[in-house]
């Protein structure tokens, strides 16, 4: 049990007043012989000890009911939110706001996790009184007002980049006796909860942390039903996803908005994933939005696009054979869409495709620095190894990199793909065969251990080569661009298009916001979490878990029981004379 206001507690011996009282008053009376009552006092004697058990059950209810009258004070807690808080104003509070796009989500009760957690936090600070509160979003900063300093956004949050933070607050403050409240609605992505060294290194943080604080956590879990929408702008064509939580088939209208032209249209959703391709002017600047109606969260319902007049892209093939420069250009423009080059000038090119040892050079690193992209094929006089049978393909970077999945969420056909002889590649492996890197990256370079001969490797048939070389023109030519997307999680923090100078930036929402899964507390490291799991809307102060009013009910019921008993009449009393 905690309590409120913890110093009221040391009026407890008060409830020796009723006993003091009663001594007091027996010092009124002094006790004379008189020989005619000795025969009356043998005859009650027998029922001295029944009104003796009486009086000091009357005593006992009085001192109770002083006791429960001072605890009730003091305002208990018993479990809730606040379990084991140690006292009021001398504890310093870090709050740790998740103010992702998730957190925006409606509840049965209709707000959002964030006010829910807005209101719970504003309410509990007003009663437990502590002597300082820092708030910890992105910035660090002293309590001011929980409803300005907590604004939705379209970002997503890093709970434990935050916790860090707040460890290093509580630090360089010399913070000795305080908690920091975390309030979330534990959104796997958010929590990073299948990073696991992330975690320890939290846990190793927490560690040395003199006095540690105590970690509380308000989850606000659940919620109405939702859809989400997003695009990506492909050529001249709109790329939309929606997501639905149920893979029930349903038709909802979309809004699609084109400058001032608006229009409707019905698009039956069929499993989880729904994806739609709409065709765009092929010439002009196309600026709009398509949105979804109305559900259980509003930031993720609108997803914003724009088609400006792109420049023709440029790609530079450096290659001494022959029939792999043919293979390559086949590749990198099968509709003759792109403009070939032999020579790299290191500027006009969206995608460098470079065979043997590149140039060290200023110019180079520039190129990359500016998101060009470079992918270094092997020379065919490197050693290499090599296998008859074919080695497959074992692993691969499917969530991002060239050889993603596709947007319907399947996966390239890298595991038909066989190689004969390999080269050693260095940096980060994004697929790998059985005993080497086949593919990998480093300081912005793509590194391919094998080339698109029959001699060497399957890849030069067509649907591994198309498209990693596709992938890697398209993520080159963003940066001849006029519209550039960028993920909110920097100023502006919201989702929209925002002209600039040379074109226009679109802040879009993380794709991980899409993702509902939710994770345990318990299992993210080994730190002394305490969580508490909030009701779909605030009841007042109900999560603080105060039990005054029933202990001062039980007082009264003290006081009742005392007040019966001393009303309560004495059993007649009968006296036989001995004749």
């Amino acid at each position: 049990m905690a309590f409120l206001q913890p110093a009221l507690l040391y009026a407890l011996p008060a409830v020796l007043i009723p006993l003091i009282i009663h001594l007091l008053h027996r010092r009124r009376f002094q006790e004379k012989s008189w020989g005619a009552m000795r025969f009356l006092r043998e005859a009650l004697e027998e029922k001295r000890g029944r009104r003796k058990v009486r009086h000091w059950i009357v005593l006992a209810m009085r001192m109770l009911a002083v006791a429960m009258l001072i605890v009730a004070m003091s305002r208990p807690l018993i479990g809730g939110w606040l379990a084991g808080w140690a006292g009021s104003g001398d504890r310093s509070i870090t709050i740790v706001m998740d103010r992702s796009t998730s957190m925006e989500r409606k509840l049965p009760g209709g707000l959002t996790k964030r006010e829910i957690a807005l209101h719970t936090l504003t309410e509990t600070l007003s009663q437990v009184n502590p002597s300082e509160v820092w708030l910890l979003d992105q910035p660090l900063h002293k309590y001011s007002n929980l409803a300005t300093q907590f604004s939705p956004t379209d970002a997503k949050a890093d709970l434990p980049a935050m916790l860090m933070k707040a460890f290093q607050n509580w630090t360089r403050t010399q913070q000795t006796n305080g908690e920091i409240w975390i309030a979330s609605d534990l959104q796997a992505t958010s929590w990073r909860a299948e990073d696991a060294a992330a975690w320890a290194d939290v846990e190793a943080a927490y560690s040395k942390l003199d006095s540690g604080p105590t970690l509380r956590v308000l989850s606000i879990q659940g919620g109405k039903p939702n859809r989400s929408i997003r695009c990506e702008m492909d050529q001249r064509q709109l790329i939309v996803t929606i997501q639905q939580e149920t893979a029930a088939t349903q038709t909802i209208p979309v809004t699609l908005k084109q400058g001032d032209q608006t229009t409707n249209k019905d698009v039956t959703l069929s499993g989880k994933t729904t994806t739609l391709t709409l065709d765009m002017p092929s010439e002009g600047v196309v600026i709009g939005e398509i949105s979804l109606p109305e559900d259980g969260n509003a930031r993720d319902n609108t997803t914003h696009f724009v088609f400006a007049n792109e420049t023709r892209p440029t790609v530079a093939i450096v290659c001494e054979n022959p029939n792999v420069e043919a293979l390559l250009s086949l590749a990198v423009s099968p509709t003759s869409a792109v403009d070939i080059t032999r020579e790299a000038t290191w500027q006009d090119e969206a995608l460098i495709i470079w065979q043997g040892r590149t140039p060290d050079t200023n110019e180079m690193d520039a190129y990359l620095a500016e998101g060009g992209q470079l992918l270094v094929i092997p020379d065919e006089q490197a050693a290499t190894k090599t296998s008859e049978p074919g080695l497959p393909i074992m692993h691969w970077s499917q969530d991002e990199g060239p050889l993603r999945d596709t947007r319907s969420g399947e996966s390239l056909p890298l595991h038909n793909l066989r190689t004969f002889r390999h080269t050693t590649v260095t940096g980060d492996t994004l697929a790998s065969l059985a005993t080497a890197p086949w593919l990998s990256k480093e300081n912005g370079t793509y590194f391919l251990a094998t080339l698109p001969l029959t001699s060497w490797s399957t890849l030069g048939e067509g649907p591994i080569l198309l498209p990693l070389v596709q992938r890697l023109l398209t993520e080159g030519q963003k940066r001849f661009s006029q519209v550039h997307v960028r993920e909110a999680g920097q100023a502006p923090w919201q989702a929209g298009i925002w002209p600039n100078a040379n074109g226009w930036d679109i802040t879009v929402r993380p794709v991980a916001e899409d993702d509902p899964k939710e994770a345990r507390v318990s299992s993210l490291g080994n730190l002394p979490f305490q969580e508490f799991a909030m009701e779909a809307k605030p009841q007042g102060n109900d999560a603080l878990n105060e039990w005054w009013r029933p202990i001062l009910f039980l007082g009264l019921l003290f006081l009742l029981a005392e007040g019966l008993l001393t009303r309560m009449p004495s059993p007649k009393r009968s006296i036989t004379s001995a004749a």
